[in-house]
Protein backbone atom coordinates (compact mmCIF):
# COMPACT_ATOMS: atom_id res chain seq x y z
CA UNK A 1 0.00 0.00 0.00
CA UNK A 2 2.92 2.37 -0.58
CA UNK A 3 0.86 4.72 -2.79
CA UNK A 4 -1.01 5.74 0.37
CA UNK A 5 2.05 6.93 2.27
CA UNK A 6 5.31 6.81 0.31
CA UNK A 7 6.23 10.05 -1.46
CA UNK A 8 9.51 8.83 -2.96
CA UNK A 9 9.70 7.50 -6.54
CA UNK A 10 8.66 3.85 -6.65
CA UNK A 11 8.36 0.96 -9.09
CA UNK A 12 6.26 -2.18 -8.66
CA UNK A 13 7.73 -5.55 -9.64
CA UNK A 14 5.20 -8.31 -10.39
CA UNK A 15 6.09 -11.82 -11.54
CA UNK A 16 2.50 -12.79 -12.25
CA UNK A 17 -1.03 -11.92 -11.21
CA UNK A 18 -2.29 -14.49 -8.70
CA UNK A 19 -5.97 -14.79 -9.63
CA UNK A 20 -5.80 -18.43 -10.77
CA UNK A 21 -3.44 -19.29 -7.90
CA UNK A 22 -5.88 -17.95 -5.30
CA UNK A 23 -8.76 -19.86 -6.88
CA UNK A 24 -6.70 -23.04 -7.18
CA UNK A 25 -5.60 -22.87 -3.54
CA UNK A 26 -8.81 -21.65 -1.89
CA UNK A 27 -11.62 -22.70 -4.24
CA UNK A 28 -14.67 -20.43 -4.24
CA UNK A 29 -13.21 -18.31 -1.42
CA UNK A 30 -10.24 -17.65 -3.71
CA UNK A 31 -12.34 -15.24 -5.78
CA UNK A 32 -12.86 -13.05 -2.69
CA UNK A 33 -9.17 -13.27 -1.75
CA UNK A 34 -8.22 -12.24 -5.29
CA UNK A 35 -10.48 -9.20 -5.27
CA UNK A 36 -9.41 -8.00 -1.82
CA UNK A 37 -5.69 -8.76 -2.03
CA UNK A 38 -5.01 -8.02 -5.68
CA UNK A 39 -7.72 -6.63 -7.98
CA UNK A 40 -9.00 -3.77 -5.84
CA UNK A 41 -5.55 -2.50 -4.74
CA UNK A 42 -4.34 -2.58 -8.35
CA UNK A 43 -7.37 -0.73 -9.66
CA UNK A 44 -7.68 1.83 -6.89
CA UNK A 45 -4.12 2.53 -5.76
CA UNK A 46 -1.56 1.55 -8.41
CA UNK A 47 -2.85 2.92 -11.70
CA UNK A 48 -0.18 5.66 -11.71
CA UNK A 49 2.67 3.39 -10.57
CA UNK A 50 5.29 2.20 -13.11
CA UNK A 51 5.41 -1.61 -13.27
CA UNK A 52 8.00 -4.15 -14.30
CA UNK A 53 7.04 -7.71 -15.13
CA UNK A 54 8.56 -10.79 -16.74
CA UNK A 55 6.28 -11.75 -19.65
CA UNK A 56 3.72 -10.32 -22.02
CA UNK A 57 1.17 -12.65 -20.45
CA UNK A 58 1.76 -11.11 -17.02
CA UNK A 59 1.53 -7.65 -18.59
CA UNK A 60 -1.84 -8.52 -20.15
CA UNK A 61 -3.14 -9.73 -16.78
CA UNK A 62 -2.06 -6.44 -15.17
CA UNK A 63 -3.85 -4.51 -17.93
CA UNK A 64 -6.97 -6.60 -17.32
CA UNK A 65 -6.77 -5.63 -13.64
CA UNK A 66 -6.60 -1.91 -14.33
CA UNK A 67 -2.94 -0.96 -14.92
CA UNK A 68 -2.42 1.14 -18.09
CA UNK A 69 -0.42 -0.77 -20.69
CA UNK A 70 2.07 2.05 -21.21
CA UNK A 71 2.98 1.95 -17.50
CA UNK A 72 4.35 -1.59 -17.80
CA UNK A 73 7.84 -2.65 -18.88
CA UNK A 74 8.43 -6.31 -19.77
CA UNK A 75 11.79 -8.03 -19.59
CA UNK A 76 12.31 -11.79 -19.47
CA UNK A 77 14.28 -13.32 -16.61
CA UNK A 78 17.84 -14.46 -17.05
CA UNK A 79 19.15 -17.91 -16.26
CA UNK A 80 22.52 -18.87 -14.81
CA UNK A 81 24.32 -20.62 -17.67
CA UNK A 82 27.28 -21.57 -15.48
CA UNK A 83 25.19 -23.78 -13.19
CA UNK A 84 23.52 -25.87 -15.88
CA UNK A 85 24.77 -27.93 -18.78
CA UNK A 86 24.33 -31.22 -20.56
CA UNK A 87 24.61 -34.36 -18.47
CA UNK A 88 24.17 -38.08 -19.03
CA UNK A 89 20.74 -38.84 -20.44
CA UNK A 90 18.88 -41.75 -18.82
CA UNK A 91 18.69 -44.92 -20.91
CA UNK A 92 14.95 -45.23 -20.35
CA UNK A 93 12.48 -42.33 -20.75
CA UNK A 94 12.23 -40.11 -17.69
CA UNK A 95 10.20 -36.98 -17.09
CA UNK A 96 11.07 -34.30 -14.55
CA UNK A 97 8.99 -31.76 -12.66
CA UNK A 98 10.77 -29.05 -10.65
CA UNK A 99 8.89 -26.60 -8.47
CA UNK A 100 6.98 -25.94 -5.29
CA UNK A 101 4.52 -28.69 -4.45
CA UNK A 102 1.35 -26.60 -4.43
CA UNK A 103 -2.14 -27.49 -5.63
CA UNK A 104 -2.03 -24.97 -8.48
CA UNK A 105 1.09 -26.64 -9.92
CA UNK A 106 -1.27 -29.42 -11.03
CA UNK A 107 1.30 -32.23 -10.78
CA UNK A 108 -1.57 -34.72 -10.94
CA UNK A 109 -1.81 -33.94 -14.66
CA UNK A 110 1.71 -35.34 -15.05
CA UNK A 111 0.54 -38.51 -13.27
CA UNK A 112 -2.08 -38.77 -16.05
CA UNK A 113 0.77 -38.80 -18.56
CA UNK A 114 2.47 -41.63 -16.66
CA UNK A 115 -0.72 -43.67 -16.70
CA UNK A 116 -1.13 -43.09 -20.44
CA UNK A 117 2.49 -44.04 -21.25
CA UNK A 118 3.55 -47.02 -19.11
CA UNK A 119 7.27 -46.91 -20.03
CA UNK A 120 7.77 -43.49 -18.39
CA UNK A 121 9.22 -42.64 -14.98
CA UNK A 122 9.06 -39.29 -13.21
CA UNK A 123 11.38 -37.30 -10.94
CA UNK A 124 9.55 -34.77 -8.73
CA UNK A 125 11.92 -32.15 -7.33
CA UNK A 126 10.72 -29.69 -4.72
CA UNK A 127 8.84 -29.32 -1.46
CA UNK A 128 5.53 -27.86 -0.43
CA UNK A 129 2.34 -28.40 1.53
CA UNK A 130 0.76 -30.39 -1.32
CA UNK A 131 3.31 -33.20 -0.99
CA UNK A 132 1.15 -35.46 1.26
CA UNK A 133 -1.70 -35.22 -1.26
CA UNK A 134 0.64 -36.11 -4.12
CA UNK A 135 2.05 -39.07 -2.19
CA UNK A 136 -1.48 -40.34 -1.53
CA UNK A 137 -2.31 -39.93 -5.22
CA UNK A 138 0.83 -41.85 -6.22
CA UNK A 139 -0.20 -44.72 -3.94
CA UNK A 140 -3.81 -44.67 -5.15
CA UNK A 141 -2.73 -44.88 -8.79
CA UNK A 142 -0.09 -47.53 -8.13
CA UNK A 143 2.76 -45.34 -9.42
CA UNK A 144 5.10 -45.87 -6.48
CA UNK A 145 7.74 -47.68 -8.54
CA UNK A 146 7.71 -45.03 -11.29
CA UNK A 147 7.77 -41.74 -9.34
CA UNK A 148 10.71 -40.54 -7.23
CA UNK A 149 9.93 -37.73 -4.77
CA UNK A 150 13.32 -36.06 -4.29
CA UNK A 151 12.22 -33.17 -2.10
CA UNK A 152 14.63 -30.24 -1.98
CA UNK A 153 17.93 -30.76 -3.83
CA UNK A 154 20.93 -28.48 -4.35
CA UNK A 155 21.74 -26.85 -7.68
CA UNK A 156 24.29 -29.50 -8.68
CA UNK A 157 21.86 -32.37 -8.12
CA UNK A 158 19.07 -30.46 -9.85
CA UNK A 159 21.27 -30.00 -12.93
CA UNK A 160 22.03 -33.75 -12.92
CA UNK A 161 18.34 -34.61 -12.85
CA UNK A 162 17.54 -32.14 -15.64
CA UNK A 163 20.30 -33.74 -17.70
CA UNK A 164 18.99 -37.26 -17.14
CA UNK A 165 15.42 -36.37 -18.10
CA UNK A 166 14.08 -36.78 -21.61
CA UNK A 167 11.40 -34.12 -21.08
CA UNK A 168 10.81 -31.34 -18.55
CA UNK A 169 7.12 -31.11 -17.57
CA UNK A 170 4.95 -28.23 -16.41
CA UNK A 171 1.20 -28.50 -15.94
CA UNK A 172 0.73 -25.44 -13.75
CA UNK A 173 -2.51 -23.47 -13.70
CA UNK A 174 -0.61 -20.18 -13.37
CA UNK A 175 2.90 -19.22 -14.50
CA UNK A 176 4.39 -15.81 -15.17
CA UNK A 177 7.36 -17.20 -17.11
CA UNK A 178 8.71 -20.54 -15.72
CA UNK A 179 12.41 -20.37 -14.97
CA UNK A 180 12.54 -24.18 -14.77
CA UNK A 181 11.87 -24.37 -18.51
CA UNK A 182 15.02 -22.35 -19.14
CA UNK A 183 17.09 -24.31 -16.62
CA UNK A 184 16.09 -27.57 -18.30
CA UNK A 185 16.83 -26.06 -21.70
CA UNK A 186 20.41 -25.29 -20.64
CA UNK A 187 20.75 -29.04 -20.03
CA UNK A 188 19.49 -29.78 -23.54
CA UNK A 189 16.13 -30.98 -22.21
CA UNK A 190 13.00 -29.82 -24.06
CA UNK A 191 9.77 -29.01 -22.23
CA UNK A 192 6.16 -30.05 -22.67
CA UNK A 193 3.63 -27.93 -20.79
CA UNK A 194 0.05 -26.82 -20.65
CA UNK A 195 -0.41 -23.61 -22.60
CA UNK A 196 -0.80 -21.31 -19.60
CA UNK A 197 0.42 -17.76 -18.98
CA UNK A 198 4.07 -17.05 -19.73
CA UNK A 199 4.79 -20.66 -20.74
CA UNK A 200 3.78 -19.65 -24.27
CA UNK A 201 6.82 -17.35 -24.19
CA UNK A 202 9.36 -19.49 -22.33
CA UNK A 203 8.58 -22.38 -24.74
CA UNK A 204 8.62 -21.83 -28.50
CA UNK A 205 5.98 -24.32 -29.62
CA UNK A 206 7.39 -26.87 -32.04
CA UNK A 207 10.91 -25.44 -31.74
CA UNK A 208 12.07 -25.80 -28.12
CA UNK A 209 9.22 -27.98 -26.87
CA UNK A 210 5.46 -28.29 -27.10
CA UNK A 211 2.45 -26.56 -25.57
CA UNK A 212 -0.76 -28.51 -24.97
CA UNK A 213 -4.31 -27.25 -24.73
CA UNK A 214 -5.43 -29.89 -22.20
CA UNK A 215 -4.37 -33.03 -20.35
CA UNK A 216 -5.13 -35.33 -23.26
CA UNK A 217 -2.91 -33.34 -25.62
CA UNK A 218 -0.23 -33.17 -22.93
CA UNK A 219 0.04 -36.98 -23.04
CA UNK A 220 0.04 -37.04 -26.84
CA UNK A 221 2.84 -34.48 -27.05
CA UNK A 222 4.95 -36.39 -24.55
CA UNK A 223 4.34 -39.62 -26.47
CA UNK A 224 5.47 -37.89 -29.67
CA UNK A 225 8.74 -36.64 -28.16
CA UNK A 226 9.54 -39.92 -26.42
CA UNK A 227 8.99 -41.95 -29.59
CA UNK A 228 11.16 -39.78 -31.87
CA UNK A 229 14.84 -39.41 -30.84
CA UNK A 230 15.59 -37.08 -33.75
CA UNK A 231 12.77 -34.75 -32.74
CA UNK A 232 13.86 -34.92 -29.11
CA UNK A 233 17.44 -33.98 -29.93
CA UNK A 234 16.34 -31.21 -32.30
CA UNK A 235 14.09 -29.67 -29.66
CA UNK A 236 16.77 -30.01 -26.99
CA UNK A 237 19.48 -28.33 -29.07
CA UNK A 238 17.16 -25.47 -30.05
CA UNK A 239 16.07 -25.01 -26.43
CA UNK A 240 19.67 -24.83 -25.25
CA UNK A 241 20.68 -22.30 -27.93
CA UNK A 242 17.77 -20.06 -27.07
CA UNK A 243 18.23 -20.34 -23.30
CA UNK A 244 21.84 -19.16 -23.58
CA UNK A 245 20.56 -15.77 -24.85
CA UNK A 246 18.66 -15.11 -21.60
CA UNK A 247 21.23 -13.57 -19.26
CA UNK A 248 20.84 -11.82 -15.94
CA UNK A 249 22.94 -8.94 -17.31
CA UNK A 250 20.28 -8.38 -19.96
CA UNK A 251 17.50 -8.46 -17.36
CA UNK A 252 19.42 -6.18 -15.00
CA UNK A 253 20.02 -3.54 -17.69
CA UNK A 254 16.30 -3.39 -18.45
CA UNK A 255 15.24 -3.17 -14.81
CA UNK A 256 17.91 -0.62 -13.91
CA UNK A 257 16.89 1.57 -16.82
CA UNK A 258 13.33 1.70 -15.46
CA UNK A 259 14.52 2.47 -11.92
CA UNK A 260 16.82 5.25 -13.14
CA UNK A 261 14.10 6.73 -15.33
CA UNK A 262 11.56 6.79 -12.49
CA UNK A 263 14.16 8.25 -10.11
CA UNK A 264 14.96 10.94 -12.67
CA UNK A 265 18.56 9.78 -12.96
CA UNK A 266 18.69 8.77 -16.60
CA UNK A 267 21.08 6.14 -17.97
CA UNK A 268 24.72 6.87 -17.03
CA UNK A 269 27.05 7.91 -19.84
CA UNK A 270 29.03 4.98 -21.21
CA UNK A 271 26.52 2.35 -20.00
CA UNK A 272 25.42 -0.34 -22.47
CA UNK A 273 22.22 0.68 -24.19
CA UNK A 274 19.39 -0.50 -21.95
CA UNK A 275 16.46 -2.37 -23.47
CA UNK A 276 13.40 -0.21 -23.96
CA UNK A 277 10.04 -0.76 -22.39
CA UNK A 278 7.11 -2.11 -24.36
CA UNK A 279 6.49 1.41 -25.62
CA UNK A 280 9.56 0.79 -27.77
CA UNK A 281 10.58 -2.85 -28.19
CA UNK A 282 9.20 -6.01 -26.67
CA UNK A 283 11.49 -8.78 -25.40
CA UNK A 284 10.68 -10.73 -28.57
CA UNK A 285 11.75 -7.91 -30.85
CA UNK A 286 14.96 -7.50 -28.86
CA UNK A 287 15.55 -11.24 -29.18
CA UNK A 288 15.03 -10.98 -32.96
CA UNK A 289 17.48 -8.07 -33.07
CA UNK A 290 20.08 -10.14 -31.21
CA UNK A 291 19.58 -13.08 -33.58
CA UNK A 292 20.01 -10.84 -36.62
CA UNK A 293 23.12 -9.27 -35.08
CA UNK A 294 24.63 -12.70 -34.38
CA UNK A 295 23.82 -13.85 -37.90
CA UNK A 296 25.48 -10.76 -39.35
CA UNK A 297 28.59 -11.33 -37.24
CA UNK A 298 28.74 -14.95 -38.42
CA UNK A 299 28.51 -13.84 -42.03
Amino acid sequence: LTPLWLRKPRVAMVHHVHRELFIGEFGVAGHLVYWLAERLPLMLLYRRTPFMTISNSARDDLVRDGIPRDHITVEYLGVDGEKYGRGTRAERPRLIFVGRLKAYKNVEAIFDVLEAIPELSLDVVGEGDHRPDLESEIARRGLGDRVVMHGYVDERRKAELYGQAWINMTASQSEGWSLTVMEAALCGTPSVALNVGGLAESIVHGETGFLAADRAELSERVREVVADPVLRDTLGHAAERRARTFTWDRSARAFLEVLRRVAGKGVPAGSPAAPASLNGHSPESREDDERRSTAAENR
